[in-house]
């Protein structure tokens, strides 16, 4: 089973995939969050074991994020309809319900690589994932400012010849929102970045 953590204040939360397919190359199954107080002492709340989203699509690339007021934002790759969708689900109770899942690429290409930030009291998300919709992998964003009911459209921050792979992205303490990526091309291989709220 993969975990991932994410903290807030005294509070952990951590996602996981139950695996349905323990013989499959990536993880399938249901993805889940549970949280976890931490006054002195580990203990799970049952309480919180809530399933985000029942498939038995190949699921992976598990991403959280939180921010103030209890703001918990969950992103991941699926395979559901054929090829590899970027989905989110977004909870402001700690995880104790979540609003629909919302998929953020919703294309016919393959979406992989997601990686979320958030800034403040969580009402700006930003997504990115490596996308290969254009012909070529590219790396695409998609943000948020209403604390992920709506998101604007996508934008291609690469527009590269090559294929541009592996996007990674930070919310500094400023409200930086700093991209990065790696560019690959007959030529060789680079860094490509961007910066929102710069």
């Amino acid at each position: 089973m993969s975990l991932l953590v994410g903290i807030f204040g005294f509070m952990v939360f951590l996602v996981s995939v139950s695996l349905l397919f323990p013989h499959a190359q990536s993880q399938s199954g249901n993805l889940t969050n549970q949280t976890s107080s931490m006054a002195g002492y580990d203990y799970f709340n049952s309480q919180f074991n809530n399933i985000l989203r029942n498939t038995t699509a190949t699921v992976s690339n598990l991403h959280i994020a939180t921010a103030g007021g209890w703001v918990v934002y969950n992103v991941w790759q699926e395979n559901d309809k054929g090829n590899n969708e970027i989905y989110l689900a977004a909870s402001d109770n700690g995880g104790v319900t979540y609003d629909t899942v919302i998929n953020l690429s919703d294309n016919t290409g393959n979406s992989t690589d997601p990686q979320i930030g958030t800034f403040g009291d969580g009402s700006q998300v930003y997504v990115v994932w490596a996308d290969d919709t254009p012909g070529n992998s590219e790396i695409f964003l998609r943000n948020s400012t209403d604390a992920g009911k709506t998101f604007h459209p996508v934008e291609n921050l690469s527009q590269d010849i090559g294929d541009s792979v592996q996007p990674q992205l930070v919310v500094d303490v400023t409200g930086k929102v700093i991209i990065s990526w790696i560019s690959v091309s007959d030529k060789g291989s680079e860094v490509g970045t961007d910066c929102r709220r710069c």
